[in-house]
């Protein structure tokens, strides 16, 4: 619930993206950011990082 919260955070908000993958993951309400990364990864195959590369990339 929280990684679809934090995909749809992503999608939406530009400025977010901008953010450190712990600022994120403590948004999204993540203790650290090693915690969200494998939790974001067993949801989407891809790391955070790549998944904020692949949005930019679109615009």
């Amino acid at each position: 619930m929280r990684i679809d919260y934090a995909l749809d955070l992503l999608e939406k908000d530009a400025t977010i993206r901008k953010f450190s993958i712990d600022a994120i993951a403590k948004e999204v309400g993540f203790k650290n950011a090693e915690t969200f990364s494998k939790a974001f990864f067993k949801e989407t195959e891809l790391n955070p990082s790549f998944y904020i590369k692949q949005l930019e990339k679109k615009g």
